[in-house]
C-alpha cells in the first residue's frame, strides 16, 4: 500500500470519525449552551479542530508507521 493512498484513506476516516464524535457531543449540549453560541462558529470549529487532528496525523504519525514497517 502506498504512503499517499493510506494518509488520504486514514485521513478521511479520521476526519470523518473525529467529527461524527464532537457532532454527538453538540447534540447533548442544553438549548442555554446554543443561546450563548453562534451555530456558524460551532459548525467552523468542528471542520477546522478535525482538520487540524488530521493534519497531524497526516503528518507525524503516518511517516513514523510507515518507516517503521519498510
Amino acid at each position: 500500500m502506498s504512503t499517499a493512498y493510506l494518509k488520504v484513506a486514514v485521513g478521511a476516516a479520521l476526519t470523518y470519525s473525529c467529527a461524527e464524535d464532537v457532532y454527538d457531543t453538540l447534540q447533548r449540549r442544553s438549548c442555554a449552551f446554543f443561546g450563548r453560541q453562534t451555530v456558524g462558529d460551532l459548525v467552523r470549529r468542528v471542520c477546522s479542530d478535525t482538520g487540524c487532528v488530521r493534519d497531524v496525523v497526516i503528518s507525524i504519525f503516518i511517516p513514523i508507521f510507515s518507516a517503521c514497517i519498510s
